[in-house]
């Protein structure tokens, strides 16, 4: 019944905007439609994959925000309060750690680590908004080379140290899941009956060399230190193991696309899958997450099906996971809707059905233009809803998409 009531108020609404003229039957400017008037994206796709928005945490406290995304969505990803910066305090104007406690890793080595320090805050926070408006989330993300601050991988915490020993690291890496995984875990037992509101973790992000099929070296301590993908399949044996079974675990990275980092994707996948029989501490990976920041004239649709399938072939689900489309610089741009359409056509292509892993979540890295990353000071328009919430033409061509 839903997507029956969905297709009439499509219908119904594409022919009163058609047929709008003037007294004297002049051709008016089509009126704007207020995405809370337009029909929902999340039903439009219901039964094919689930669709999402990336925000954060101070326009999810908005109620104009809450009620287009309860309207539109059914999960959406912090933007980056659940980044490790903002958990270690970095937002906060907190200083380096001074007080300690002691923490037994699996390893057997015995650390200090921080005491009473994470601002775990960030996290209950999104959480609660989520249930409050009958939304699920991804957690975006637990290990990544950025937005860490650097005192994490020195000695005694502190930046003018030497970095640490691969033992060390492993241990606080360890240290540090746990304790992000165990607050979620914490708060949905007692707050919602131990039900999931996070689905998926990003647990490793942007691993992959952007010129070659390796692993990124430059800008990354974790490299430093570990010189190796070791510390990558590490995340994953610790996201299994404090992590609920029923919570996916993400491998997510960017220029997904582009044939070289394809490969250094999948060796990633590889490696973390060849330590998932380990005996005393296996890994798990049930996603890889194509971030999908595209543009006009780069990538093509037809090298991001080949990735896509690709990726399918490794038997894992697929997460688009902060797609939006740069480099338009008019606000309502044809183009720009068409290529929309033609990506989302891909997306339902190969969605997830009950005896094949394919697309099983959408996530828009943003919801206005204006609030884009890539928004470039007002002057580019990667999203499908303008500043005053109203739709744009790729929103109508991405519906169209949802009837194939």
């Amino acid at each position: 019944m839903k997507r029956l009531t969905y297709i009439f108020s499509l219908l119904f609404l594409l022919t009163t905007v058609s047929c709008a003229s003037t007294n004297n039957n002049v051709k008016k400017e089509q009126e704007p439609v207020n995405w809370l008037e337009a029909p929902s994206l999340k039903e439009a796709f219901e039964g094919k994959f689930e669709i999402g928005f990336a925000i954060p945490l101070n326009k999810l406290e908005q109620r104009t925000f809450q009620e287009g995304l309860a309207h539109h969505a059914s999960t959406f990803t912090m933007e980056n309060e659940m980044k490790p910066d903002p958990i270690f305090g970095v937002y906060s104007g907190k200083r380096a750690p001074s007080t300690m406690e002691i923490f037994e890793a699996s390893n057997g080595l015995k650390i200090e680590v921080p005491k009473n320090y994470l601002v775990l805050s960030y996290i209950t926070k999104s959480l609660q908004h989520a249930k409050n408006n009958n939304l699920k989330m991804r957690g975006h993300v637990l290990v990544w080379h950025s937005q860490t601050p650097g005192w994490f991988f020195k000695e005694n915490y502190r930046m003018n140290g030497a970095l640490v020993d691969k033992d060390t690291m492993t241990a606080r890496q360890e240290w540090y899941i746990k304790s992000v995984l165990e607050c979620v875990k914490k708060w949905e037992v007692e707050n919602n009956n131990d039900e999931r509101i996070i689905h998926t973790w990003d647990v490793v992000n942007e691993a992959a060399s952007d010129s070659n099929s390796g692993i990124r070296t430059n800008d990354s301590n974790w490299y430093n230190i570990y010189k190796s993908d070791e510390y990558i399949v590490n995340a994953f044996r610790f996201a299994n193991k404090y992590a609920p079974k029923d919570v996916k675990l993400c491998y997510n990275d960017y220029n997904e696309y582009m044939g070289h980092k394809t490969q250094g994707i999948l060796n990633i996948v590889k490696a973390i899958q060849d330590a998932s029989n380990d005996e005393e501490l296996p890994t798990r990976i049930d996603v890889i997450g194509m971030q999908s920041h595209m543009g006009s004239n780069f990538p093509n649709p037809t090298s991001y099906e080949v990735a896509l399938k690709k990726f399918i072939a490794t038997g894992l689900d697929i997460h688009v996971t902060e797609l939006d489309l740069g480099d338009f610089i008019n606000a309502d741009d044809v183009m720009q809707a068409d290529l929309y359409a033609k990506y989302f056509s891909i997306f339902v292509k190969y969605a997830k059905t009950p005896t094949s892993n394919g697309i099983e979540n959408v996530t828009f890295w943003g919801v206005r233009d204006i609030d884009s990353w890539r928004s470039n000071g007002g002057k580019q328009f990667p999203l499908i809803f303008d500043a005053n919430f109203n739709c744009k033409k790729s929103f109508f061509k991405i519906l169209e998409t949802s009837k194939y």
